[in-house]
């Protein structure tokens, strides 16, 4: 309060110099906009490093110009201090550490009443159940349903309960393993632990058929390599468990969306795992999107977006995101946004048109401050909050937003303003990146690089994740090999032209020599979400994404699966690191009427082999009549480079990295005469294709129409 009293008195006494200022803008930057007010009001702002990245908007008619540096500061969890010639802005160091501890215990408050709300809807499913014949009961039938068909479900919550909600709060690329037996990387599992997992146990054994689970499916090769995890799963759901060793919970964030997601594993003594559970905790978008409330309001007003906006919301539109396809031109009116973001901030185009929106309703000044994540990928392509009643909804559920009226004004700042911070995309460094893929037609490995270093990962931020998504296509996903771990990126960036070429002539670097900032990328790389470890022989070269995700759903083996059981005192000294490269070819499709400004669209081996294959296969038929049909398109060149970080003599970590060339004067091609080398590469995907997940489902659909796997 003392701060704030201070304040109020150093604003007040200028009030006999400005006694009142008009100062509207669409978002800026603090660091711009400190000086345009100051221009306005003929004072001498200024702004601190430490602030100048944050992002207002500003609305406000004939107010005391104290009054509105006042809000300023309130919302932004700042303060102005007078210098020799005029004023600087500087966080409160004091309010924004309390904003931070706020945040954590809003959203600990939020995991722990989904934790007791599961809990409570079994118990009443339970009830029910006892209490009457719930046939007529539609919705007690449901959740006796969801109660008896989920008893790992039911387990999970019951773990959850036991642990403080505040260990559950995560950043995205972070984990936490809580197990009844914990090792140096793991907490402990306490509580009602080993009486919860019991029950698990004993419910788990009487639904285990006295047949026995089956162990054949038609049309798949359960030999097959690429059906181990399947295998596996199906195995485990037909055995009777008489004890288990150790229980690992797994906890970690769900990127885009927010909320977390717990995996149960139980494992014998020799490390096998015998049974997995899993539940995930919705707190963030999906669930404001499903369970937002309907407006009770009588009238709709439609949000006027500006011509900028209107342009940017057909461009999602058409690129889907950036799913592969032809090409779109980048309307003029919202190149300055594309090539130029420092001067023309994303955060001006549609959210600054709702939040204007609002404040000329309501007739009252406001300040807002904008998080990136209001230009969420996921929300432009779903058009939310598109009526002034559906927007000022959003502020009441406070879900990104929140908002206060207070004194007049409309206060408005991110609902995670810490979080809203650190997850910042660099408006200097976005550009760079723009500007250089405008320049090249496609960003470079170099460029992506270069940004990742001061950019938060586009699994995470709202802004990056639309930009890369949309303007840099396959700087997110690497094709089948999955989506890129963005940490690969950052240490990639930080390897010298000089031991990039040692590398690549079979030379080796050790893990000891890299510097702080990539042992911290690799640490997170090896126990963060995406962590994908490789143990004994050379892992197999057809392993792909939806392998991955086949073994997220079903679980893993054995402890080999869980890097911090595989490496339970941190990441080992003396590992060495390695890097290959290989060239190949790719497509760019050309749409009827291209003018040069559109987005180049990427399209590899890996993107052609599914496409053919779906066409192929019975099963996929409808869907493969939805997807993209390409005629020209120009043929591309790009170097594949493979990472491998050998963290011990058998335990191994690798990525995959592209750069992608198109020249301007790039050969023109057509479906039916492709280069035989892409050929070739194609049927080499087409046939892992056939052994991967995808490949079973195909099979299992052959004839026409899908067959069900067999009930346990």
């Amino acid at each position: 309060m003392t701060t704030l009293l201070l304040q109020a008195l150093v604003l007040a006494s200028m009030r006999g110099q400005t006694p009142s200022v008009s100062f509207t803008c669409r978002a800026e930057p603090l660091s711009r906009l400190v000086v345009d007010l100051g221009k306005a009001t003929s004072l001498n702002l200024s702004v601190s490093t430490a602030c100048a990245k944050d992002v207002l908007v500003i609305a406000a008619t004939s107010v005391p110009l104290p009054d509105l540096m006042n809000e300023i500061a309130k919302v932004d969890a700042g303060q102005w201090k007078k210098t020799s010639d005029g004023y600087i802005f500087s966080a409160d160091v004091i309010a924004r550490r309390a904003e931070a501890r706020h945040e954590n215990a809003r959203q600990a408050s939020q995991i722990a009443a989904l934790i007791n709300k599961g809990l409570s809807d079994w118990a009443k499913a339970q009830q029910d159940t006892k209490k009457h014949d719930i046939s007529s009961d539609p919705q007690a039938a449901a959740l006796a349903a969801m109660s008896a068909m989920t008893p790992e479900k039911v387990a999970v919550l019951k773990l959850l309960k036991g642990i403080d909600p505040s260990s559950l709060v995560l950043p995205p690329d972070r984990r936490a393993v809580f197990s009844t037996h914990p090792n140096q990387m793991q907490l402990s599992l306490g509580g009602d632990a080993d009486a919860i997992i019991g029950e698990l146990i004993k419910s788990h054994n009487a639904s285990v058929p006295k047949s026995g689970a089956p162990t054949e499916i038609p049309g798949v090769n359960m030999d097959d390599p690429s059906a181990a995890y399947l295998k596996n799963y199906m195995a485990r759901m037909g055995k009777v468990i008489d004890g288990y060793s150790k229980a690992d919970l797994v906890v970690g964030a769900m990127p885009f969306l927010g909320g977390v997601t717990a995996t149960l594993a139980l494992y014998d003594a020799k490390g096998n795992i015998l049974l997995t559970a899993n539940d995930p905790l919705d707190t963030g978008m999906l669930q404001a999107m499903l369970e937002k409330p309907a407006s009770t309001a009588s009238t709709s007003t439609k949000i006027e977006l500006s011509p900028e906006s209107q342009a940017f919301t057909k461009l999602v539109s058409r690129q889907g995101g950036g799913m592969m396809g032809g090409q779109h031109p980048v309307p003029a009116i919202f190149q300055p946004f594309l090539v130029d973001p420092e001067h023309h901030d994303p955060l001006a185009l549609t959210p600054t048109d709702k939040l204007l929106a609002l404040a000329q309703n309501r007739q009252k000044p406001m300040v807002a401050v904008v998080p990136d994540d209001a230009l969420g990928l996921i929300g432009s392509l779903l058009g939310t909050a598109d009526t002034l009643e559906s927007f000022v909804q959003e502020l009441e559920d406070g879900k990104n937003l929140v908002k206060n009226y207070e004194n007049g004004w409309i206060e408005i700042k991110p609902a995670s303003p810490e979080s809203a911070r650190q997850n910042r995309t660099d408006r200097a460094a976005l550009g760079k990146l723009m500007r250089s893929a405008r320049a090249k037609g496609l960003a470079s490995l170099d460029d992506v690089a270069e940004f990742a270093q001061k950019a938060p990962s586009p699994m995470i931020a709202g802004l990056t994740q639309v930009y890369l998504s949309l303007f840099v296509p396959g700087s997110a996903t690497q094709g089948m090999d999955g989506i890129t771990n963005w940490n690969m990126y950052r240490i990639y960036g930080q390897i010298s032209p000089d031991r990039r070429q040692a590398l690549l002539t079979g030379g080796r670097v050790s893990l000891d020599t890299l510097s702080m900032s990539q042992q911290a990328s690799l640490a997170e790389m090896v126990y963060g979400p995406m962590a994908q470890l490789q143990v004994g022989k050379a892992a197999d070269s057809d392993s792909n994404i939806m392998t991955q995700m086949m073994a997220l759903s079903m679980g893993g083996q054995d402890y080999k699966d869980e890097p911090t059981e595989l490496l339970p005192s941190g990441v080992p000294g003396g590992g060495v690191f390695e890097m290959t490269a290989e060239q190949e070819p790719f497509v760019s499709p050309i749409s009827a009427g291209d003018d040069g400004s559109a987005i180049p669209q990427i399209v590899g081996a890996d993107e052609l082999a599914v496409l053919k294959y779906l066409s192929d296969q019975p099963a996929f038929a409808k869907m493969s009549n939805m997807m993209p049909k390409f005629d020209k398109m120009k043929l591309g060149s790009r170097v594949v480079y493979h990472l491998t970080f050998h963290l011990t003599d058998n335990i191994r970590l690798t990525g995959t990295l592209k750069d992608n060339k198109l020249g301007s004067d790039a050969e023109t091609v057509s479906a039916n005469n492709l280069p035989q080398n892409l050929q070739d590469l194609v049927s080499k995907k087409m046939a892992a294709l056939k052994k991967s997940p995808l490949g079973m489902i195909g099979a299992m659909g052959a004839g026409g129409a899908a067959t069900p796997p067999p009930s346990l």
